[in-house]
């Protein structure tokens, strides 16, 4: 059961980008978007393996982690103005 856990916190994770993308859509961010719902992608892609064995989708689920936390992590920095 234990080994159980950190899927179900992936998988809340997936929602919780997937909602904050859809919000950040509606505000018109079309790039932080892009970037929440790349890490949506990421974190369900990584996490359902578990549940189901697909063991050769972690390889382009770290790809669209690195690729939508840069998009997130660039978007964020626009907007505070350090870049």
């Amino acid at each position: 059961m234990l080994g159980l856990l950190p899927s179900v916190y992936g998988l809340a994770a997936a929602v919780a980008f997937a909602a904050l993308s859809l919000l950040a859509l509606d505000a018109d961010r079309l790039l932080e978007a892009t970037g929440l719902a790349l890490l949506a992608v990421a974190y369900l892609v990584r996490h359902i393996p578990k549940f189901v064995v697909l063991g050769l989708l972690n390889l382009p689920a770290h790809a669209a982690f690195l690729v939508g936390a840069a998009l997130f992590a660039y978007s964020v920095a626009d907007r505070m103005n350090l870049i």
